[in-house]
């Protein structure tokens, strides 16, 4: 630990995880603390640093909490995981993440402009890059090029060391649950741990599925969803799986390479707030995408704050309130500017985690209008 001025650097090192991953022998992780760090309490799972005043800094595990502007590792597939986040427990606010949410379709239906894209989203600072995960358009005014958002995603990961990649949102009830759960654990091992996958029902279910004679009734849907998750995860164990559910099933099956990520890929649910359904069944995972109107209006604090209780409460029940869970907002804001700063730190202080920009239909799909914003750079909060 050396000091410069006020500022101490922190440099940690941490072994490998286990063995056949695809981290690092050795994880170095130079961080700096704006507080004149006294003591440092190293465990097998937590670094914890305490500071002055009684106010506590923990650098949580690897692919737990990503931390924004990490340092850009090697190009070998084993460098591509393993940034640290330190997180204030007195400020929590200051660990929100940023992301950039772009469709599979226009300009971005290309894999070489979705890689440019997240090469310049990880040179600015942003934490993550999610892509859609549509057919078709919502209406007959939106048609032109969608492309497979997996094949996208595989692109961007190859573009990039640090940021998360993932889906906002792939409609697992149009996906084979054995398919979804080989193509999303493969490019966990080609991100050397960086997916998240998000899923959903998909809508609208006229266009996702009506249109390919596939079931249109959200009972089913639900089902279908539910089903296939709990078959994903089991799948990616690596143990024999055996699974009879009403519409999925898995028959004494070893599905290998397992993920990076253990336990699992993070799974964040989508869907519509109010409606409580989609978030009971986020709360049962890793995060919620939950919709509030108008896809580029960032959202009110006080609805995130009742979204977050509601969700929280149902972690609570089910013995999971201890564990890491992501709200995810977003909306579209003019740079990173004071206003930004205004938008999103009551949405943070409500129990947002991750700020998720979104552009306005009108310019979604062109890559020079998301250029532009990408390259001002992720909200800050200070």
């Amino acid at each position: 630990m050396t000091q410069d001025r006020s500022v101490f650097t922190l440099d940690v090192a941490i072994p490998k995880l286990r063995s056949g991953s695809y981290f690092p022998d050795w994880l170095l992780e130079r961080r700096r603390a704006e507080r004149a760090l006294t003591t440092v309490v190293a465990t097998a799972e937590t670094w914890i640093i305490l500071g002055r005043g009684g106010k506590h800094y923990a650098i949580k595990p690897p692919l737990t909490r990503p931390v924004r502007r990490g340092p850009r590792f090697g190009a070998e597939g084993a460098d591509r995981s393993g940034t640290l986040s330190l997180v204030s427990a007195a400020d929590e606010t200051a660990s929100m993440r940023c992301s950039v949410n772009i469709p599979n379709l226009g300009d971005f239906a290309d894999p070489r402009v979705v890689g440019e894209i997240a090469r310049l989203a990880e040179d600015a600072g942003w934490d993550g890059l999610f892509i859609w995960d549509h057919l078709i358009g919502y209406n007959r005014d939106l048609v032109g090029e969608f492309a497979a958002t997996n094949i996208l995603l595989a692109a961007a990961a190859l573009a990039t060391n640090r940021i998360r990649l993932g889906t906002q949102v792939t409609p697992v009830p149009r996906r084979r649950a054995h398919q979804l759960a080989r193509e999303i654990a493969t490019l966990d091992r080609l991100t050397g741990g960086r997916m998240i996958l998000g899923v959903g029902l998909g809508d609208p279910v006229e266009n996702e599925y009506g249109r390919f004679d596939e079931p249109t009734d959200f009972k089913v849907l639900a089902a279908l969803l539910d089903e296939g998750l709990e078959a994903i995860t089991l799948l990616w164990s690596g143990e024999p799986v055996t699974f009879h559910g009403r519409y999925v099933t898995v028959d004494d099956v070893i599905m290998r390479p397992t993920p990076v990520q253990r336990p699992r890929v993070p799974i964040w649910v989508g869907g519509h707030w109010p409606r409580k359904a989609p978030a009971r069944r986020a709360a049962r995972w890793d995060g919620a995408v939950l919709t509030i109107g108008p896809w580029e209006q960032p959202p009110d604090p006080d609805v995130i704050a009742e979204m977050h209780a509601y969700t929280q409460a149902h972690r609570d029940e089910a013995g999971l309130g201890d564990e890491p869970f992501e709200l995810v907002v977003g909306g579209a804001t003019p740079g990173n500017t004071a206003t930004t700063r205004d938008i999103v730190g009551p949405l943070a202080a409500a129990g947002a985690t991750w700020w998720d920009e979104r552009f306005p239909f009108d310019s979604l799909g062109r890559f020079d209008a998301v250029r532009a914003r990408v390259e001002q750079g992720p909200p800050t909060l200070g």
